[in-house]
């Protein structure tokens, strides 16, 4: 069987082929008209950032651009349609950049902007920029931490009639601001504004913005202000003001005197009072003006004095400045009782340490009933030492003691006691 040869040629006698071999060469030779002899066109590129290197002479200065970092610009470019269409030029071809080469020394500068192509495989013309200045202020990084001061705009009044606004307090109290050293240096002061458009009625903790200020009272700019939370904030606390009767809490009560308190007399005995509004109710009309403890009670009056301190209520009555408390243990003696400390409970003591104790026994004065001190003899009470705070051994250090009378309704031990120990 005899091979057949191929010839071109005999391809051109072929009608399909001709058709086919037309088509592509009329795409071919269009294409190349195309690209020769394609229109030119212009299109402007949105948002190309602008760039601010600084000069080896910003450098050395210690110079820093300041304010807005994040310029951009629109480029118009122009070129062959295919060379300046979206899929083939973006703003990563093009590159904007700030003269900033005749910047020496601190102040504002208006610096000119020029464009050029960033990329090799791309043949384009850039025609024109949307803003072809840009006014950049360079000094001296400097950081200086200050004091805040409140600054409240209330006006309206922070609260109304009836209510009393306590100590506004921040929660910073301080504050790291940062920024070129020329406006740094004209920081005289930096408020944290509370601002409250409607008077309380209630405690409220509000956000603050911070401002420094000048001695002209004028606006600092390119600051950055850091503390040590997220943000700054004031607390307003807010109490009802009320007129209530004046009382005392006691500790360490006696059985019988926990129902059955002791006369005792307040002076004043009634004050007006910044209350929490949550609290009123649970008073009863009486707020305590101090504590007692019932080993400061004598067997004869005894007279204490306070100055009011509370967490949920504020004294407001300008008139009083302390309160002065009479209590009256009514027909108690008084007896005093030597106790041995051979049976003392040490607390705390270090392991493997052996406690000396200074003294043999130790003489305690014992308030109540003349019947009730009869039953009462050395065996009635338990002694406690707690060594926690004894460090080192063969020093002497003195200790309180604390004496607790047992199986006693109406007596207690007055007064507070302490004994020298050694740890061997």
């Amino acid at each position: 069987m005899k091979k057949r040869k191929f010839s071109i040629s005999k391809l051109f006698f072929n009608n399909k082929f001709l058709a086919v071999f037309s088509l592509l060469t009329a795409f071919v030779i269009w294409l190349g008209v195309a690209i020769v002899f394609a229109p030119e066109d212009e299109r402007v590129i949105d948002d190309v950032p602008v760039k601010i290197e600084l000069s080896q002479a910003m450098k050395s200065y210690g110079l820093k651009a300041f304010g807005d970092s994040d310029y951009t610009v629109d480029v118009t470019v122009r070129g062959k349609r295919y060379n300046v269409s979206k899929m083939a030029l973006s703003a990563q071809d093009v590159e904007v950049r700030a003269n900033t080469a005749f910047v020496n020394s601190a102040g504002k500068y208006t610096l000119q902007l020029v464009a050029s192509n960033a990329t090799n495989r791309v043949d384009f013309e850039i025609t024109s920029l949307s803003i072809e200045v840009i006014d950049v202020y360079f000094d001296v990084e400097k950081t200086k931490e200050f004091e805040i001061d409140r600054n409240v705009i209330a006006p309206r009044g922070v609260v109304p009639d009836g209510y009393y606004a306590g100590e506004i307090s921040l929660s910073e109290s301080t504050v790291k601001i940062t920024g070129p050293e020329t406006e740094i240096d004209k920081i005289v002061g930096v408020n944290a504004t509370v601002n409250i458009d409607e008077p309380l009625t209630a405690t409220e903790t509000i956000r603050c913005a911070l401002s420094a200020y000048n001695a002209s009272d004028s606006e600092l700019q390119y600051l950055t202000y850091r503390t040590n939370q997220t943000e700054v904030t004031a607390t307003v606390p807010v109490y009802r003001r009320v007129t209530l009767n004046t009382g005392v809490e006691f500790v360490n009560s006696p059985a019988r005197y926990i129902a059955d308190r002791l006369n005792y007399s307040v002076s004043p005995s009634s004050a007006v009072f910044g209350v929490a509004e949550s609290r009123i109710e649970g008073l009863n009309g009486t707020i305590p003006v101090g504590t007692i403890d019932f080993s400061e009670i004598n067997s004869q009056e005894t007279e204490f004095k306070f100055t009011f301190d509370s967490e949920s209520a504020v004294l407001i009555d300008d008139s009083v400045k302390q309160f002065v408390v009479r209590v009256n243990p009514g027909a108690v003696e008084k007896k005093e009782i030597e106790i041995p400390l051979s049976s003392v409970v040490f607390e705390g003591a270090p392991d493997g340490s052996s406690p000396f104790l200074g003294q043999n026994t130790v003489t305690v004065t014992v308030i109540g009933p003349a019947a009730s001190l009869d039953k009462i003899d050395t065996s009635s009470f338990t002694v406690k030492a707690d060594l926690s705070s004894v460090r080192n051994a063969n020093e002497v250090t003195d200790i309180p003691l604390a004496i607790t009378l047992n199986d006693s309704e109406d007596c207690w031990v007055y007064g507070s006691y302490s004994t020298k120990v050694t740890l061997l």
